[in-house]
């Protein structure tokens, strides 16, 4: 039988989409002991099939890892 996930020993970091960036980070705080980096604030252009939208995406990365939580 094959591993349910082969390649997480080779896996650098894991992406998670939130509604609520710090929200998400006290909770993954409160339940993991996790730490982070400094959160950012990126402006990005989103293609849709209806065009493209501008949008700000906010991010950070968990200071423990590999695998670090996105």
């Amino acid at each position: 039988m094959l591993p349910l996930l082969p390649s997480v020993q080779n896996c650098f970091h894991v992406g998670y989409v939130v509604p609520e960036l710090g929200e998400a980070m006290e909770r993954l705080t409160a339940s993991a002991g996790l730490r982070w980096a400094a959160a950012r604030t990126l402006p990005v252009t989103l293609r849709t099939p209806a065009g493209e939208i501008s949008a700000e995406l906010s991010l950070t990365y968990s200071v423990q890892g590999p695998p670090h939580l996105e």
